[in-house]
């Protein structure tokens, strides 16, 4: 139905994560996107370059790609799916690679909005 369409199942609409993340982050650590690139294999690379137009040092360099200032829904598609091809899916590319600086403040929630009102956010200076 719509709710799997969203990717939504009965686990992750619970707020239970269906993915295993034995880590204390709230997602499970996507350990590929922090091996340089020239440790990746040929077919990440290629994804990684082909669909998402990282080249060494975007991919080396952390954050300084223009991509990864986008949320994963406001992706173009074939970035998104080059994206998931390599494992990412919302919550882990939302985390992990945008720190949910893309986020507006109305669009954050729960656990996560706790947490960045935690760190000294505020709706004035988010």
């Amino acid at each position: 139905g719509a709710a799997n369409y969203l990717c939504y199942f009965e686990d992750n609409w619970d707020k239970i994560d269906m993915n295993p993340n034995p880590s204390y982050f709230p997602h499970p650590v996507p350990v590929f996107r922090y091996r340089p690139w020239d440790e990746l294999d040929a077919v990440t690379r290629q994804v990684a370059a082909g669909m998402m137009g990282y080249m060494e040092e975007s991919w080396n360099g952390i954050g300084s790609s223009a991509l990864e200032k986008n949320t994963f829904l406001n992706l173009e598609p074939e970035e998104r799916a080059g994206a998931m091809d390599l494992g990412f899916y919302t919550h882990t590319w939302d985390c992990y690679v945008n720190h949910y600086a893309s986020y507006y403040w109305s669009s954050l929630h729960g656990d996560l909005k706790l947490a960045v009102e935690t760190l000294g956010w505020d709706k004035a200076r988010w």
